[in-house]
């Protein structure tokens, strides 16, 4: 039955039901990258416009905070996660997909984990308020080291190379690999 409440209900089934063909097929213990694309080739076999490792730049209003790169960016309106993990999807998880609506404006997003004996997926909506998902998104983006070559924003307004050294802009504060990033996202 499909629940209106749920946006793009009949996309996600068709996205889980090819999940569930890959998990079926294909043997246990591979490495994410594997499951990916074979999930990306049954995906575009049944007929789903879907982009894998998609990348997504971020803003916040005017500010480049990064790339995302999507697992799979399916029909331009779907993040779809996926992960090769033996243990059950925790609040790490779920926060991540939650972050990842949050900045891309996604109406749902799916987490499927090929890594367990049974296909465990799920099938997120975005919170009421995604106030504070800028410090959520830190851990997830991507950002060119500033030593060496430098990056500058083009005419096409994304980031090109450059051979001037530029700093990233100093609302971006560098990434203190030592910091926790296990907490959960608490909207």
């Amino acid at each position: 039955m499909i629940d209106p409440n749920i946006p793009h209900q009949d996309m996600t089934y068709s996205i889980i039901g090819c999940a569930m063909k890959v998990h079926r097929r294909t043997q246990k213990g591979l490495r994410e990258k594997h499951y990916q694309r074979a999930f990306d080739a049954e995906m575009l076999e049944s007929g789903i416009t879907t982009e894998m490792e998609y990348p997504k730049q971020i803003y916040d209003g005017q500010v480049w905070m990064g790339i995302l790169y999507l697992d799979h960016w399916v029909n331009q309106c779907i993040v779809v996660e996926d992960k090769a993990v033996n243990y059950p999807m925790t609040d790490k998880d779920k926060a991540q997909t939650i972050a990842y609506l949050a900045a891309t404006g996604a109406q749902v997003g799916l987490f499927i984990n090929f890594g367990r004996s049974k296909l465990e997926y799920h099938r997120i909506l975005p919170p009421k308020s995604v106030q504070g998902w800028e410090k959520h998104i830190q851990p997830y983006l991507w950002r060119p080291k500033t030593h060496g070559r430098g990056w500058m924003r083009g005419s096409s307004g994304s980031y090109e190379e450059t051979d001037a050294e530029l700093p990233l802009p100093p609302s971006i504060p560098p990434q203190n690999q030592e910091e926790d990033s296990t907490d959960a996202i608490d909207w």
